[in-house]
């Protein structure tokens, strides 16, 4: 039984490369954004910022796919374009995504806190 709970909170390299990859992009768009609201918050993205920011969306997005947390993540349309207001929310709940996909598969020992933890792989 312990071993089947186990199984359920385990993911892929290729997962935790992907994770790797895309989390810090996140970070940097939400920091280039978030600066963007302070100065203009109701500014309204142009077609190729919402291209940029949706390449950055749906891997993450296509990652979080048999995450409860899916349902709170959208991708921008072209046709209705979003304000710099509009996309630090999205963004936010993309890196809380991030944040809970970590913890559910970042193992961390407990009883050494002087080791680092490691990915709960498949292979």
């Amino acid at each position: 039984m312990e071993n089947q709970e186990q199984n359920k909170h385990i993911i892929t390299q290729a997962e935790v490369e992907q994770y790797e990859l895309l989390k810090p992009l996140l970070d940097g768009i939400y920091c280039e954004f978030q600066e963007l609201s302070k100065k203009k918050s109701d500014s309204v993205l142009n077609k190729y910022k919402v291209k940029i920011v949706n390449r950055v969306l749906e891997p993450v997005r296509e990652l979080m796919k048999n995450e409860l947390v899916i349902h709170f993540l959208d991708i921008f349309e072209d046709d209705d374009l979003p304000t710099n207001s509009d996309v630090i929310l999205m963004l936010s709940h993309y890196k809380k995504a991030m944040v809970l996909f970590y913890k559910k598969y970042y193992m961390h020992d407990p009883y050494d806190r002087f080791t680092d933890g490691d990915w709960n792989t498949s292979n």
